[in-house]
């Protein structure tokens, strides 16, 4: 195709609400030629509500110029505790501010919705009204439990259902950072429509997080780096339980972990319960420089979560040249014999020896072979490649 088309991108959250990977994505289309613009409405907390901040944000809508890249924005406020409204508010603030784009700045040729909930929500209501065809890339991790789970951890409600068949059903591609999305969004889909799914992994900046230090491992001073939110699904406790039995054999091994978050004091008490205070510390929240600085001086990365839907910084690790321990419940597209080791979680005895077990094993990765994997994988040109690729086969089935 040899006119880059228009891209509209609509992100389900954004900074500075989070999405900070949305921004890059977009920013970087921009970069390839394409004529991309972005909407979004900003949903704050009434937690936050004052006299000042009214002023500043009262469902107004303000263009705005962000590294090139043209961005309307509404800033509005959410309502408490009604998920369902919020939905509806949200969705037709969306609609409104996506209708004022394209009277602008002209009809895109595609809608790119990063997310079903409500994105592609957003993207199939446009598609009623103006033919553009959509496609979804699903990030979120609810999509990788089952409907009892997502019911169980309030991740999902009844009335989501006819929605996201909709929103699935209509989208001309889907694509899902990790295979193991593709069974429960299949569930949305008739048959005839699965081969809609492709996989495309996330992206790792492999020219930032790009590894200086070059001291080889020393077996009894080992250092693991855990870096994620410090809530149950994490699993940072199944972790600091796990490395109890290393630092038996291994007394000088420290556990850093890197976030905040709810379970902040469950895992405090548990550290010192197992007497673990020399050796594995909380280090709380770090900027992205900062993570980069940790990331280069440990040997391992290791992250237990009980789910997980991609795990950007499990990419960074790799890019870095770390080996990575993960969860057999992290996507399958991610770990190879070459780049780290995978535990079985559901049995604690395992992840013991299996942490036990990775000291031996520390010698056998290679820091080059690991940062190639991920640059061949999940650098820029390697995922917009596969981008620009989808967006050919939608545009020209519809210039047909």
């Amino acid at each position: 195709m040899k006119n880059k088309k228009h891209i509209l991108v609509i992100p389900s959250w954004y900074p500075p609400n989070g999405g900070y990977f949305f921004k890059e994505q977009s920013e970087e289309l921009k970069k390839r030629g394409y004529n991309v613009g972005l909407v979004y409405v900003e949903q704050n907390s009434l937690r936050e509500v004052s006299i000042k901040n009214l002023t500043k944000k009262y469902f107004q809508t303000k263009v705005c110029h962000e590294n090139g890249l043209i961005v309307l924005r509404v800033y509005g406020w959410a309502i408490p505790k009604n998920q369902r409204l919020n939905h509806k508010l949200w969705v037709y603030l969306m609609i409104k501010l996506t209708k004022k784009y394209i009277e602008k700045y002209g009809k895109p040729d595609l809608i790119h919705a990063h997310s079903a909930i409500w994105a592609g929500d957003v993207a199939e209501k446009i598609k009623q009204f103006y033919k553009i065809p959509y496609i979804i890339t699903e990030h979120r991790s609810r999509f990788v439990l089952n409907e009892s789970e997502r019911l169980n951890k309030k991740m999902y409600k009844n009335w989501h259902n006819n929605i996201l068949k909709s929103t699935f059903r209509n989208a001309s591609k889907i694509i899902t950072v990790g295979s193991h999305f593709t069974k429960n969004i299949n569930n949305y889909l008739k048959k005839d429509d699965y081969k809609k799914i492709i996989t495309i992994g996330n992206i790792v900046q492999t020219e930032f997080f790009k590894p200086t230090n070059k001291n080889p491992a020393d077996l009894n001073n080992l250092k693991f780096l855990c870096i994620g939110s410090l809530e149950d699904y994490k699993g940072i406790d199944i972790l600091i339980k796990g490395f109890k039995n290393v630092i038996l054999k291994y007394p000088n091994t420290l556990l850093e972990i890197i976030g905040e978050g709810s379970s902040k004091l469950n895992l405090e008490l548990l550290i010192k319960s197992l007497h673990l205070e020399k050796n594995v510390k909380l280090l709380g929240k770090y900027n992205r420089d900062q993570i980069k600085k940790k990331l280069d001086k440990c040997d391992y990365f290791v992250l237990l979560s009980r789910f997980e839907a991609f795990g950007v910084v499990f990419i960074e690790a790799m890019s870095m040249g770390k080996p990575i321990i993960a969860s057999n419940y992290v996507c399958n597209n991610l770990i190879t014999d070459d780049t780290g080791i995978i535990l079985n979680i559901d049995s604690m005895s395992n992840v013991e020896n299996e942490l036990l077990n990775s000291i031996k094993l520390i010698k056998k990765f290679d820091s080059k072979k690991i940062r190639k994997f991920a640059i061949e994988n999940f650098s820029y040109d390697a995922i917009f490649a596969q981008i620009e690729s989808v967006y050919n086969e939608v545009l020209k089935k519809y210039e047909n």
